[in-house]
């Protein structure tokens, strides 16, 4: 019965040890996804920036003539 149990708490630290692997590997994954997203946003963010200064100027120069 004691061998019993021990190869259940071997299997336990063993899943356990799995389970933290795994976890840590998706939080790097997460990360990694995040800072992707982050880069595309800012990326989005200075091209519509860049369009609305152009057609600012696009207006504003059509308005002088």
């Amino acid at each position: 019965m004691t061998k019993g149990a021990e190869n259940l708490l071997v299997i336990m630290n063993e899943t356990l040890a799995g389970i933290r692997d795994n976890t840590s590997e998706g939080t790097v994954a997460m990360k990694a996804a995040a800072d992707e997203m982050r880069q595309a946003a800012e990326s989005f963010r200075d091209e519509l920036s860049a369009a609305a200064s152009d057609g600012a100027a696009a207006v504003q120069s059509q308005m002088c003539k």
